[in-house]
């Protein structure tokens, strides 16, 4: 630990010639702690919150220093390599008798937060803790800090108890440790996308000090000297981007500043030469109030302003440059030469700048001729040409004419070349009609699956989008074989990408120990209007047991409280931030638990710079952070997939109650599917993937984290999970009953049901008295192709299920006989019809 001095901080920062000190800080210190160490807290692009914090500490300490009569500063870190534990920077405050701690800080959270806070110090009851004066500066750093940055905030300046809550106050321990007056600024969030660039600029750093050393100066009274700071962004006018190597100037005084580039800066946090960018300027000491301003970047036109500067704060002034390059085309769909595009999806263009629709819809051309309509999309820079009618296996040629220009007028380069005035020229070939009605391509629960639990969420997938007024409960229902009557089910139709997924919800428990059914029957169409003409049957069987239930989190309340956003977590890596975030949605929900709300889960994956690839979504309060439990349970939730191939996991703290304990986790499920499915992590088995922890389930558990991370090849980048019912399960058998039913007065065969059928069908008998049974099946030629029974039963009424996949399509009998040792009781025969 170290008090940095002037003459060091002079060899780490250009010095600042003031024209006259500022005084009444005399008699006066404080001790700045630039919060975290080394590297800690990685911002979304590599660029930590401690570099950047060390740095506003740095250039405050020395605007302080070197331009009023401060008796002392103390910096607790003044280098990237020293690690400086907290407890440490609170002693050593504590020691050296400093009368102010100011902790600086950046936020984490979602990719949209920017927000900035105060945090002084507060105990239990409200008030401010004592030695006070951490509120009265919070209260007017927060009101420059916010202005000086150009964002927002939320909980302004707020007490750490009042916004952390619990029963240990003041909260932080940089507030609760301290024996002088204190507070922590959070300056925007270095997971948002734009801000963790604008941190990576050694400027935008200083800004961030200059208010900090204004807030202090007013909190003693002190008037703030005039303000000569010059500062704004340069960005592209059409697309909003922050510009790389533009240049603000002002040749009366013969003073530029060039925005950060690839090559001065961004090299050290990206390979891509054109992924980061901030394009901010600042000058200070400006000589004038008043002036002309260029701003010039290449490749675009340049711009000029006059400057009247602000005395009093920061004088911001942004430029939107308009570009000199011509348009042209970045992609399309389909792609150049596509051979088998279908012929009812749209024709799509992304141009690399704003259009001037009219004259692209009059520059227009197919061969052979085709009537379409023309819809414009992200500020006119996409276009999607929907045709009423275009011939299956036939080769079209769309051709956008050199002749069409951008909004400003500048023509088209459809060569991209560099040049306007070029044609562009898209050849593709349609594909075949799609002539097939939607079939079934995956089921939850599987089909001849066993040991279903009684409240399934039961989801059918269809290769094709259907027809919603094809949907209806005669043609998708639920069966109970035994009893053969329908189960009653909410029915919910969604849609992935250009498949359609049906889902149902029974409205009871489902009977134990019983065969049923998913009858998909003849009648739903396609999109294409393709009609399905069989019926089909998937089967599965319930288990003779029923689940008790301790709820960990229903997601009912609390989600976006409770559960921290994905870059909170100091673990979570190699993941797109502003592609990243966790929140409440009401849609989709378990209807079966009749739930309301469920936690979303969106992510994508750095495919691009990162190796390693880790969401880790934390449990960080509330009522659900407070649930314990043994490992004898079965931990489970219900997650709506999405088919991308991503792996999910649970993540428990181990030992939580002896305060040795570590973190482990389940095995990785791969999420391949879609629609509402059970995950459930059998804790008694003591199998564990591989984390942080020893491996071994030895104590008692709660949870820690729900974890995603990247599939590896053939995963998708982007996805979208939802997350319901978190909770411990434990079986509980009960008992399957025969209904008992009256003896039938006579023999009887019934008619098979379905009928047709594909491939089950249900042959169902009565007998009046025991008998021993045969049932045979023949087709038309007399050949028996299947025997079913032969066997003794008891006089009452039964049932048997025919399995005809191997059977081709036709005309079948079926014929049942009943004797008593040699005698005849009862023989019949009837017709049935398997259609595939």
């Amino acid at each position: 630990m170290k008090s940095i001095h002037k003459t060091l901080l002079l060899t780490l920062l250009s010095s600042f010639a003031f024209s006259q000190p500022v005084t009444g800080l005399a008699g006066w210190d404080i001790y700045l702690d630039p919060g975290h160490s080394r590297t800690e807290n990685m911002g979304i692009y590599g660029y930590s919150e401690a570099e950047k914090n060390l740095r506003v500490g740095l250039n405050l300490y020395q605007l302080l220093i070197d331009s009023t009569d401060i008796d002392t500063v103390w910096l607790c870190r003044t280098t990237d390599t020293e690690s400086i534990g907290l407890t440490a920077r609170q002693t050593e405050a504590n020691n050296l008798g400093a009368q102010w701690y100011h902790s600086i800080h950046s936020d984490a959270g979602g990719s949209s937060e920017n927000s900035t806070l105060l945090l002084w110090g507060q105990y239990s009851n409200g008030q401010e803790k004592t030695p006070r004066g951490g509120k009265a500066m919070s209260d007017i750093m927060v009101d420059k800090l916010t202005r000086g940055m150009r964002t927002y905030t939320v909980h302004g300046s707020i007490g750490d108890c009042s916004f952390y809550g619990g029963s240990t106050c003041p909260y932080l321990a940089v507030n609760r440790n301290t024996a002088m007056a204190s507070e922590l600024s959070e300056a925007g969030f270095h997971t948002n996308a734009r801000q963790n660039q604008l941190n990576m600029n050694a400027e935008w750093k200083r800004m961030e000090a200059w208010t900090f050393y204004w807030s202090i100066l007013q909190y003693h009274g002190i008037e703030i000297p005039k303000v000569s700071i010059l500062n704004g962004i340069i960005k592209d006018r059409e697309s909003g981007l922050p510009l790389n190597g533009a240049t603000a100037s002002a040749s009366e005084w013969g003073i530029s500043y060039t925005t950060d580039t690839w090559e001065s800066l961004f090299y050290k946090y990206t390979n891509d030469p054109n992924l980061l960018r901030n394009g901010y300027y600042y000058f200070e000491s400006l000589p004038a109030d008043s002036f002309w301003l260029l701003a010039e970047a290449p490749g675009y036109y340049a711009d000029s302003a006059y400057i009247t500067m602000d005395s009093t704060f920061l004088t911001w002034k942004d430029f939107s440059l308009i570009s000199q390059v011509p348009p042209t085309i970045i992609s399309t769909s389909p792609e150049e030469g596509a051979a088998a595009h279908p012929a009812w999806e749209p024709i799509s263009f992304n141009f690399s700048r704003i259009m001037d629709t009219l004259s692209v819809e009059e520059n227009l051309s197919w061969s052979p001729e085709a009537h379409f309509t023309y819809r414009w999309s992200d500020s006119n820079r996409t276009l999607r040409l929907f045709p009423d009618s275009i011939a299956y296996l036939t080769e079209y040629t769309v051709t956008i004419s050199g002749n069409s220009t951008d909004l400003y007028g500048h023509p088209f380069d459809g060569n991209g070349d560099g040049e306007g005035g070029d044609d562009f020229i898209l050849t593709f070939t349609t594909s075949i009609e799609d002539l097939f009605p939607p079939e079934v391509v995956a089921l939850i629960p599987e089909a001849r699956q066993k040991e279903i639990e009684l409240h399934p969420v039961i989801s059918i997938l269809f290769d094709d989008i259907l027809l919603e007024d094809s949907i209806n409960a005669d043609r998708i229902y639920l069966e109970n074989f035994n009893s053969g009557e329908r189960v009653a089910c909410l029915m919910e139709h969604s849609i992935f990408g250009e498949q359609s997924l049906i889902s149902l919800y029974p409205d009871s428990p489902l009977a134990p120990g019983a065969l049923h059914v998913r009858r998909v029957q003849a009648g739903l169409a396609d999109i294409f209007g393709n009609v399905s003409t069989l019926n089909k049957s998937y089967t599965f069987t319930t288990g003779d047991f029923e689940w008790s239930i301790r709820n960990i989190d229903n997601f009912e309340a609390g989600v976006t409280s409770n559960w921290w956003e994905p870059q909170m977590s100091g673990s979570t890596i190699g993941i797109i931030t502003d592609s990243t975030w966790r929140s409440a949605v009401s849609w989709p929900v378990n209807h079966n638990t009749n739930s309301n709300q469920a936690m979303q889960i969106r992510y994508g994956w750095d495919l691009t710079d990162a190796s390693e690839w880790l969401l880790r979504e934390y449990l960080g309060g509330g009522a659900p952070r407070n649930v314990t439990f043994l490992p004898n349970r079965i931990l489970h939730m219900m997650v709506w997939g999405d088919g991308s191939g991503t792996k999910i996991r649970f993540a428990v703290d181990d030992n939580v109650t002896s305060g040795t304990g570590g973190h482990e986790v389940s095995p990785w499920f791969t999420i391949d599917w879609f629609g509402w499915k059970p995950v459930q992590w059998i804790l008694a088995d003591g199998e564990t993937g591989t984390w942080i922890g020893d491996g071994t389930l030895n104590g008692t558990l709660r949870i820690d984290s729900i974890q995603l991370t990247y599939g590896g090849e053939g995963a998708a980048q982007f996805g979208n999970i939802i997350i319901d019912d978190l909770c411990l399960l434990e079986l509980v058998p009960v008992s399957v009953e025969s209904p008992k039913a009256a003896i039938p007065a006579h023999f009887e065969l019934s008619q098979n049901y379905p009928n047709p059928f594909n491939p089950l069908t249900t042959l169902s008998f009565a007998l009046p008295q025991a008998a021993t049974v045969t049932l045979d099946i023949f087709n038309l030629q007399g050949q028996k192709v299947a025997h079913l029974l032969h066997d003794q039963f008891n006089a009452g009424k039964h049932r048997v299920t025919f399995d005809g996949s191997k059977l081709p399509s036709g005309v079948y009998l079926y014929r049942l006989i009943a004797q008593d040792g040699a005698d005849l009781l009862f023989q019949q025969n009837k017709k049935m019809i398997l259609m595939k």
